[in-house]
């Protein structure tokens, strides 16, 4: 189980996304995004989804 802190990625949230591996995680984290910072998924730049890519992979390889 890994986790990854939407504060992490720059935002001013609480919200801690919990997975077993990096699809759900990805899930997770997206599900987030959409529900709590939609205008954050409708401003994303490839930098921004590649800085995403890497919190995720991140929490996996410990």
């Amino acid at each position: 189980m890994a986790d990854v802190h939407c504060a992490d990625l720059g935002n001013d949230c609480s919200f801690v996304a919990s997975a077993d591996d990096a699809a759900g995680m990805q899930d997770a984290v997206m599900a987030h995004a959409a529900e709590a910072h939609p205008e954050l998924l409708e401003n994303m730049t490839p930098e921004v989804e590649a800085e995403i890519g890497k919190a995720i992979t991140g929490a996996f390889s410990s």
